[in-house]
């Protein structure tokens, strides 16, 4: 007989219950001795492991579990806590993912699941409890510093936050006697929501040991046509007051100060107009973080609700991927953002269903990723396919300008539109958001935090306005946020150049920020400097945006010439800097592809291992992948030995010099 939702509660919240006592209250009894306050804090903590029950119980009951198979699976659960560390649970860089696949190797069965359904809603179960623990886990290491305070709001609004997707989730959940693919696809979303409606990766979490809503942080980007570009009055659009009163360049008539046509202001408009599509961005521009967004916000069918049936996202990056062994239809779910292990649960042919129906979006992020010399034989063969079984499903695809097979998708009617930079409503927009999420990571309350990013924001805004080039540089939401992180960090002392920009976001980062705070490391900022260069442009040559793990330790062994010091530089620069990140199990990249572009151009300027030289990347030729490098390059180096260079036969490409003249003479 099936557990109803009710019977499968009254196992998981007490045991929940126990499980984060054992994490979390029973590290810290001894310390507070105050009987009714110690109590206080253990019915804060019971509260929290309350609410994280939903999602396990959600897990459990619409995989129809037996009554059996649960009281099996709590008993391997309830071994997990003696194997955790909460300091791990703490470090805001580890990733879920890759911390419970450790665990659960750890963990020795002591009951043999033989019945391999069970063993993955068991590795499935585990993995949710990991995802709560690592949201709670950095908020419960504030709350200490706080003393255990009544007055800690930062609990409540994460419990906010996941009644919030249990609300989403509880308005699209079918009948648990429906279908398995309708209970699949509500577990499908509630992973989604649970696992990435947090920023991972950003400026606000490089200045506390959070994570913050994605939600909370985003600006939604607007779009336009390549007709409506070539028309627009650029310097308007970015600068006015009022922005949204575009005109067209040497244009009198007065009816054309309306909204310029071929202008699209929200991604409900895109996915009403386009079935296809390509948004062409910029480095920095927001690519990633708009795919990541967007996948959030169609798991909790936030965008074009009335739709029916509802989208379901599939999320790839295109980096991921194995360019020599590109996914078939049958394996985009395993390769998406779900992630083999999950998608193993999956009921057998589930996306061919859902494609059959038309409710496939499919996002793929940074196509320009894949080196040019597989274009014509590995990646458009490919997209073909892909367009050809997505025929009445969704596409968006990103891509840089470089990179992007300009014929291919108008041979193929896939219209394409460019992301603008960002307006002056926009950068008050961010520099607001992004200084209120951290004061409300402190703790304040939200009505002094709103007051007090407004004002934060405004005088960044001021700032940026104060100059011309600084002011260029804001449009672009990646530096933008760098701009918030140095204005933060620097003293109020804004850098009027991108590479100097760069230089201070990395050294902050690997060194300087740690070393305002007290907080010293064992590596000199030269070395730290040196390894991080010598991994960029070993990763740029090989035309790679991660390493394996194993690669990188052997790249930092050569380097430093002491294996178990490699080690300790990998873990330091991992979870203490934010310049590393472990992707996913097993993978090492750089944070973001444009701090490998930096210190790759600052390894060509200083020197590397690899005796990889100026004329080489130059020799690179039309290779899009490293015009980035060479524009950062030209901020860096000094002005005559550029000159030098562009008037030398090793520089006979045209397009590096109009990179390097622009950047020297404008």
């Amino acid at each position: 007989m099936l557990l109803t939702y009710t019977q499968i509660e009254e196992d998981v919240v007490p045991f929940l219950d126990q499980f984060y006592f054992s994490v979390f209250t029973k590290r810290f009894q001894r310390k507070v001795t105050e009987i009714r306050r110690r109590k206080s804090i253990e019915r804060c903590i019971q509260e929290v492991s309350d609410t994280m029950s939903a999602a396990l119980t959600r897990l459990f009951y619409y995989q129809q579990i037996s009554k059996n198979d649960l009281d099996l699976i709590i008993r391997q659960l309830g071994r997990l806590p003696s194997h955790i560390i909460a300091s791990d649970l703490q470090n805001a860089q580890h990733s879920p993912d890759a911390y419970c696949e450790g665990l659960l190797q750890r963990l020795v069965a002591t009951d043999q699941i033989e019945n391999l359904t069970v063993d993955q809603i068991y590795r499935n179960a585990a993995l949710q409890i990991v995802q709560g623990l690592f949201l709670f886990g950095p908020i419960f290491r504030e709350w200490q510093k706080a003393n255990y305070s009544s007055q800690f709001d930062l609990i409540p609004r994460m419990m906010d936050k996941l009644e919030q997707i249990s609300g989403q989730l509880k308005a699209l959940a079918p009948r648990r006697e429906s279908l398995p693919d309708l209970r699949f696809e509500i577990l499908y979303r509630d992973y989604l929501l649970q696992r990435f409606y947090q920023a991972e990766v950003g400026t606000v979490k490089m200045t506390v040991n959070q994570n913050i809503d994605l939600r909370d942080l985003f600006v939604e980007p607007k779009f336009a046509t390549i007709e409506a570009l070539k028309t627009m009055d650029l310097e308007n659009w970015l600068f006015s007051e009022e922005p949204s009163s575009l005109t067209q360049k040497n244009n009198d008539d007065k009816k054309e100060s309306a909204p310029q046509q071929g202008i699209t202001k929200t991604i409900a408009e895109l996915l009403q107009t386009y079935q296809k599509l390509v948004v062409i961005g910029v480095p920095g521009s927001g690519k990633s973080t708009l795919m990541d967004w967007l996948q959030i916000q169609i798991a909790g069918n936030q965008i074009l609700p009335e739709q029916q049936p509802t989208l379901i996202p599939l999320l790839l990056r295109v980096r991921s991927l194995d360019p020599h062994h590109l996914p078939s239809f049958e394996s985009l779910l395993k390769n998406s953002l779900l992630g083999e292990k999950q998608a193993s649960s999956a009921p057998l042919d589930w996306l061919k269903r859902q494609q059959e129906q038309g409710r496939l979006l499919l996002l793929l992020d940074g196509l320009d990723e894949v080196d040019i010399a597989h274009h014509e034989d590995k990646l458009l063969p490919w997209l073909s396919r892909l367009f050809e079984e997505f025929q009445n499903n969704r596409v968006i695809i990103t891509s840089r300008p470089s990179g992007f097979p300009v014929e291919f998708f108008e041979k193929m009617k896939i219209p394409h539109i460019v992301i603008l930079p960002f307006n002056q409503t926009q950068i008050q927009r961010y520099t607001y958001n992004w200084c209120k999420s951290i004061r409300l990571a402190r703790n304040e309350v939200l009505e002094e935090a709103e007051e007090g990013g407004k004002k934060d924001g405004q005088e960044i805004l001021q700032g940026v306005l104060d100059h011309k080039h600084v002011k260029e540089l804001a449009c672009n939401p990646l530096l933008l946020s760098a701009i918030c992180l140095v204005y933060y960090y620097e003293g109020k002392q804004l850098p009027e150049d991108r590479s100097r920009l760069y230089e201070l976001c990395i050294t902050g980062l690997l060194h300087n920020w740690d070393q305002r705070r007290g907080i010293h490391s064992d590596f000199p900022l030269s070395e730290k400097l040196k390894v991080c260069r010598e991994l960029a442009i070993a990763m740029q040559i090989e035309e790679r945006a991660e390493y394996e793990t194993e690669k990188v330790l052997q790249l930092f062994e050569t380097i430093l010439k002491d294996a178990e010091k490699a080690k300790q530089f990998l873990k330091y620069v991992r979870y203490r800097t934010g310049v590393l990140i472990e992707r996913r199990p097993g993978r090492i990249a750089f944070a973001h592809l444009t701090f490998q572009e930096y210190l790759t151009a600052s390894a060509l300027l200083h020197g590397n291992h690899l005796e990889f030289t100026l004329e080489d990347a130059v020799n690179k030729g039309d290779d899009p992948i490293w015009e980035e490098v060479l524009y950062l390059f030209s901020g860096m180096a000094d002005k005559k030995q550029i000159m030098k260079l562009i008037k030398s036969k090793q520089t006979s490409n045209s397009k590096i010099r109009a990179i390097w003249r622009k950047n020297i003479f404008f």
